[in-house]
């Protein structure tokens, strides 16, 4: 009888697997894996709030460094205590807008000015600006440098100032910031409400929404800044009615960057993001509009309106109104009933729709 050879292999032990990674791909992958991590950090600090605080509250613009993941993660999300009981809105609303957390665009807060002359060397007629005038100080801040610091803490005729500007929703808003008595400092928080600038008091780390100019989160919640009249024009007719003005001069460093508008073709675009929570089909997204709030009722004034018409009366919360805006155009609102100016906010269509969803447009 023929014997059955055993055919059985003897497997040897598995051999792991060499992958070669391109040293350069290593070091992407790396980036990419902080990147997701940072904004994930981000999201869930922004909703549920960060309870750790510095002593003092506070962190000094482009400060950055980090050696430790707590240190980090308090790089990311800036320190703020985000709680529902120390909020005037529901926390869920605020969004992370920058990867770079606190301080991810850093404010000017010592503002250097130079004269018309000078500006003209880089700035052309149809940029726009921003002015303002505080008893006979005269100032412009170019729109080209406020897309990449969106605040500029400044003193104007002796008056503390905050000159503020949100590239995603076209607002230009200034505020007195004295605040309890005390002249503050803001620096950009990183976060975003409807896509609009949230701005931190650097004394508290109080929470600050651009749109309104007030403090969303923080020990006094509800607590508004004063407004100051502030004119969104060209370069050209500003220099042109206010030929003694300065100009906010270009921060030391690459100035080339100020050549360059940093959100491609966002200004025209139907593009929304970070959390808008209501849209109005009655203007275009980015349309131009000057609105006011008075007796809670809000109320919105198209610029191509504003434009043709050149003046417009209407009441709102049962106050008879009338808006002007001249050839130079600079905006104002009166109270025909006291004689009170009220000062327009000025940005894109969707945003003052997001933030005020009962708005009347155009008087209708």
């Amino acid at each position: 009888m023929q014997q059955k050879k055993d055919h059985t292999i003897e497997k040897s032990p598995p051999q792991p697997v060499k992958v070669i990674i391109p040293a350069w791909m290593s070091v992407s992958v790396i980036l990419l894996a902080l990147l997701i991590s940072a904004t994930l950090a981000a999201n869930v600090a922004g909703l549920l709030g960060n309870r750790k605080t510095t002593e003092d509250g506070s962190m000094s613009a482009g400060a950055g460094s980090f050696t430790t993941l707590d240190n980090f993660q308090d790089f990311i999300t800036g320190n703020f205590q985000i709680t529902q009981d120390r909020a005037s809105i529901d926390i869920t609303k605020i969004r992370q807008g920058c990867i770079g957390g606190k301080d991810c665009l850093v404010s000017i807060d010592e503002p250097q000015f130079e004269s018309v002359q000078e500006a003209n060397a880089w700035l052309s007629d149809n940029d726009l600006v921003f002015g303002i005038s505080i008893n006979g100080d005269v100032r412009s801040y170019p729109q080209r440098i406020l897309n990449r610091h969106e605040i500029v803490n400044d003193v104007v005729g002796g008056t503390p100032v905050l000159v503020t500007f949100c590239p995603l929703c076209g607002t230009a808003i200034a505020f007195e910031r004295t605040v309890n008595g005390n002249i503050v400092t803001f620096g950009v928080s990183g976060k975003l409400v409807n896509s609009n600038l949230v701005m931190y008091n650097r004394a508290d780390n109080s929470l600050w929404q651009q749109q309104g100019g007030e403090q969303i989160v923080g020990d006094h919640p509800g607590t508004k800044l004063p407004k100051v009249p502030l004119t969104t024009t060209t370069w050209g007719q500003w220099k042109f009615s206010h030929p003694d003005t300065k100009s906010l001069t270009r921060p030391s460093g690459d100035s080339s960057l100020y050549d360059i508008y940093p959100y491609g073709n966002y200004e025209s675009s139907r593009e929304l993001g970070f959390g808008v929570v209501h849209t109005d089909a009655r203007l275009h997204e980015k349309a131009i509009i000057y609105g006011v709030v008075i007796n809670d009722q809000a109320a919105a004034y198209s610029q191509d309106g504003l434009i043709r018409d050149g003046i417009f009366s209407d009441t709102v919360g049962g106050a008879p109104i009338t808006i002007t805006r001249k050839p130079t155009g600079e905006v104002s609102v009166m109270r025909e009933d006291t004689g009170e100016e009220i000062i327009p906010e000025r940005g894109f269509w969707f945003s003052w729709a997001a933030f005020y969803p009962e708005t009347k447009l155009d008087g209708e």
